[in-house]
């Protein structure tokens, strides 16, 4: 339980830094989104090993 309300903490400082340093604060409602969600979606370039690779079936995965 601890843990899981320590990476829920951690997720929303991520987010909220991140949104500062682009120069924009995060808007209330998509933060209670991400609070409500209980997890914070990231988004990356899949093509950068070790974190994806392009398979031979010409699907993506990664760690």
């Amino acid at each position: 339980m601890l843990k899981k309300i320590r990476n829920l903490v951690v997720g929303a400082l991520i987010g909220v830094v991140a949104a500062i340093s682009n120069g924009t604060a995060a808007q209330p409602s998509e933060l209670d989104d991400i609070l409500s969600r209980g997890t914070l979606k990231v988004g990356m370039f899949g093509g950068t090993l070790p974190y994806g690779q392009l398979e031979t079936d010409g699907t993506w995965s990664g760690v």
